[in-house]
């Protein structure tokens, strides 16, 4: 039985400011609402700024890599809100487009490991992430809407002060639509 339940709304705004053809610079808002089963449940709203670029592809391979700084505020139904910053950066790669059992539309894989370093004052937050290893497979439906199924090993720790003493072994589904794209 999962010890907690994660939905989430992401908006990343292209900033309109790319320095190449592979790398761009973007900022956005995103609400968690974790309900968990053990602790008080807590809602947070987080702001972004990144760069990201694509280097190199190899034999259809494609690496990326991003840098991102986050602001996040934590809000407790029992106790003060909290505010924190971290940086993350992260290491991708994603393969050329596949079949599967003769379907139309294409598949990929994907893999990424992350480590996300806490900025600043320390927060008392619950579940803070230190490194995430993320493999798995997408779907693009069309050129606006695809999918992707995540297996995800996190290692954290329960409490800012507390070394790492948890490995989290999660299943996400993703799905993207993109709205302002003139592809079918």
């Amino acid at each position: 039985m999962p010890c907690c339940w994660h939905f989430s709304f992401i908006k990343d705004r292209n900033s309109g400011f790319n320095l190449k053809s592979n790398v761009n610079i973007r900022a956005g808002a995103a609400i968690f609402y974790t309900k968990d089963l053990v602790t008080m449940n807590q809602l947070e709203i987080r702001f972004h700024q990144e760069v990201d670029f694509k280097w190199p592809q190899i034999v259809g391979f494609a690496f990326g890599h991003m840098i991102r700084f986050e602001e996040r505020i934590f809000y407790y139904k029992e106790l003060e809100s909290e505010r924190s910053v971290r940086g993350r950066y992260r290491l991708s790669i994603e393969s050329p487009d596949f079949k599967v059992f003769g379907m139309q539309k294409s598949f990929y894989a994907l893999a990424n490991t992350e480590f996300f370093i806490p900025l600043g004052s320390q927060s008392t937050e619950r579940y803070i992430n230190n490194n995430r290893f993320v493999a798995g497979i997408g779907h693009r439906l069309s050129g606006k809407f695809r999918y992707e199924l995540h297996y995800i090993l996190q290692r954290s720790r329960n409490y800012s002060h507390e070394d790492l003493n948890g490995s989290e072994h999660i299943l996400r589904l993703r799905t993207y639509l993109t709205l302002n794209s003139s592809v079918e």
